[in-house]
């Protein structure tokens, strides 16, 4: 029993560290130039909740941890498209599924979770267009009828936006006067 228990402790202790797979696409990027890329502790987005006056919005907020950025501007980008493919294969490999993928022409956008139950524990949004890259990378406890909530809000939102602006009727054609010769 002696021998189990250190074979296992030494395993674990040998064993490598194992990262998130959009570690390895943003520890690879981050210190290059031109490289925005930040991490934004677990801690702030709920103490920023605080300022949100939307009851949906807050409720999201405060179900989000941890977020890592990583963005490149200017057509000065060097993950590459097979970059973008190889990762996303490896993301498909580590139990994050495709929630939206958008291709339109060059640009590429992909939204990818990881689901726990019936929450979303991970986002990761990947967009990739000429020479421009954005990955967010967000951990939390999404709730598919939160989001569902905030949809709708959003949803209603704008069509009372619609119906008002076809309430609004043109006002009466302004008349005028024409010099006849």
């Amino acid at each position: 029993m002696r021998h189990l228990f250190c074979i296992v402790a030494a395993l674990l202790l040998l064993a490598p560290k194992t990262e998130a797979q959009d570690q390895r696409l943003y520890w690879k990027y981050k210190d290059y130039d031109g490289s925005m890329s930040f991490t934004i502790p677990g801690f702030l987005p709920k103490i920023g909740s605080i300022f949100i006056k939307g009851k949906a919005e807050r409720r999201l907020v405060r179900r989000t941890g941890k977020i890592r950025i990583m963005v490149f501007e200017d057509g000065n980008s060097p993950v590459t498209e097979k970059d973008f493919v190889k990762f996303a294969r490896r993301a498909e490999n580590s139990g994050l599924d495709d929630l939206i993928h958008v291709r339109d022409g060059k640009t590429h956008v992909r939204i990818m979770g990881k689901e726990n139950g019936k929450r979303i524990r991970k986002l990761v949004v990947l967009v990739q267009d000429e020479g421009e890259f954005v990955m967010v990378s967000m951990k939390g406890r999404y709730k598919y009828s939160d989001l569902n909530a905030l949809i709708k809000k959003y949803q209603q939102e704008t069509q009372q936006k619609d119906k008002d602006k076809k309430k609004k009727k043109n006002p009466l054609p302004l008349k005028i006067p024409v010099a006849q010769a």
